[in-house]
């Protein structure tokens, strides 16, 4: 209790004291950010500690040697905190089979959401308070090497099945794509495929009486992310909304990658779900389906991504020859290439769609 008081007042200094003193710059031995980075180990104060990190690094004040720093030491510190909670949850479980109390070892997932969701936020800090170090410097290889682990956990974030895990890195997957110097480099590309399909997945509304019943996987998970169905109808409507840029981004930015998932996102849907299957929450009335129904939600989880993606999606690469604008692109082979690709994936997707027939009415809009 302590320690957690002792954090809450420190969080309010490194807001406003020196960030080379924080970070024991000079020799000296006031290196709050070792210390932070140590306390991750103990659960109880993982979350202060990363308040007390994203305060510091919130203020965009690192210096480039300072920012490689934390790109090594955080997922370094995350990875030992893995596994002293793996130590606890064994201990735990080996102690309650011992004294037969029947009392197992809660979800990973569930124990750690809180620390999770503070992790993610200040990995995102991290980079959006520091983006002019990726673009004014030219890093080693050493440096890419670093910051490739680094995109490869907040990726690994990505898979959480709660979404407030995904919320705090919206922003900064965003200004990534929107900085052409950052975009357009082989930093992002490796990840792009896997952070689009996380997102695009997590805008399947989920049945909120599923959570309630205990009959969804991660019931548990989402009743402490949104606590009741109207909190998790604001977070969907926040959560798309700020996602409509981020979509926008990645088809100007990967035409090609982001019209081939598109398109076999839609071949997937249309081949699980085009005829309404698995039928369920039908209206008894007219045995039709309702917006409750798994086939109306994913058809529906569709709609957003696609509209955004393909508003993005530059002249050039659905252009059959290369326009009077890019005519100085006309010998480049890889833009051929890619309008090539994206021109047949969404002369599929297109297809598809036209000649898809839906019989219930709900699965039509």
């Amino acid at each position: 209790l302590l320690l957690t008081d002792a954090l809450a007042t420190l969080e309010k200094f490194c807001a406003t004291l020196p960030v080379n003193w924080m970070l024991g710059a000079g020799g000296d031995q006031s290196d709050f950010v070792a210390a932070f980075l140590h306390l991750l180990r103990d659960p109880a104060l993982q979350v202060p500690a990363l308040g007390c990190l994203d305060q510091l690094f919130c203020r965009g004040k690192l210096e480039f040697p300072q920012f490689m720093r934390i790109i090594q030491e955080l997922p370094a510190a995350f990875q030992i905190a893995n596994q002293e909670f793996a130590s606890h949850q064994e201990y735990k479980a080996a102690a309650a089979r011992a004294t037969s109390s029947g009392d197992d070892a809660s979800d990973p997932l569930t124990a750690q959401l809180d620390f999770h969701r503070a992790l993610s936020r200040t990995l995102s800090t991290v980079l959006s308070a520091h983006l002019s170090h990726l673009y004014t410097r030219k890093p080693s290889k050493q440096d890419l090497e670093k910051l490739h682990s680094y995109l490869e956990l907040m990726v690994q974030m990505l898979q959480h099945p709660s979404g407030r895990i995904l919320t705090e890195q919206v922003h900064t997957w965003s200004n990534m794509l929107r900085e052409s110097q950052i975009g357009k480099t082989s930093l992002l590309r490796p990840f792009c495929k896997d952070v689009l399909v996380a997102f695009m997945n997590h805008m399947v509304r989920v049945r909120w009486e599923d959570v309630e019943e205990n009959r969804h996987p991660h019931a548990r998970i989402l009743e402490l992310s949104f606590e009741d169905e109207e909190g998790y109808g604001s977070w969907m409507m926040d959560f798309r909304s700020r996602c409509s840029i981020m979509f926008r981004l990645f088809g100007h930015e990967e035409p090609q990658l982001a019209s081939e998932i598109l398109n076999t996102r839609v071949q997937t849907l249309l081949a699980n779900h085009g005829e309404g299957a698995p039928i369920g929450f039908v209206d008894e009335t007219n045995k039709q389906l309702t917006p409750k129904s798994d086939a109306v939600q994913q058809i529906d989880s569709l709609q957003q991504p696609m509209d955004n993606i393909l508003s993005g999606i530059p002249s050039w690469a659905l252009s059959p020859k290369p326009t009077k604008s890019s005519q100085r692109d006309q010998n480049d082979q890889n833009r051929a290439s890619i309008r090539t690709a994206t021109r047949a994936a969404l002369s599929q997707l297109a297809t598809s769609l036209v000649n898809w027939k839906p019989t219930y009415l709900w699965l039509k809009f």
